[in-house]
């Protein structure tokens, strides 16, 4: 398992760090996903939040980061290596897991 997360809190660093200037960022988390993957969910602050981020084209923008921080720390480069990449909210994690992130995360 040890392998498995190397390096990913490296990514989870990199990405609140170079996007807490530009998005309503609350936190984010990567777990690795099946084999040769990983599971990525930004929760943003508010539920809005998440649309615009859709609207506004820069989802892909995101991804793009998560990837380029992935091959940085060893962890593989698109197409051999998946991520899946959620928006979520703290407004929504607040609405329907009572602020537990611990259940939404499983």
């Amino acid at each position: 398992m040890r392998e498995r997360l190397r390096g990913l809190d490296d990514v989870r660093q990199r990405v609140l760090n170079h996007f807490k200037a530009t998005l309503p960022i609350h936190n984010f988390y990567i777990s690795p996903h099946r084999d040769s993957g990983f599971h990525a969910i930004l929760f943003l602050k508010a539920d809005s939040d998440i649309q615009s981020v859709e609207q506004s084209g820069f989802v892909s923008a995101i991804r793009d980061y998560i990837f380029a921080q992935l091959a940085a720390v060893g962890r593989g480069h698109p197409p051999e290596t998946t991520l899946v990449l959620e928006l979520d909210s703290d407004e929504n994690v607040s609405k329907k897991y009572h602020g537990n992130y611990f259940n939404r995360l499983r």
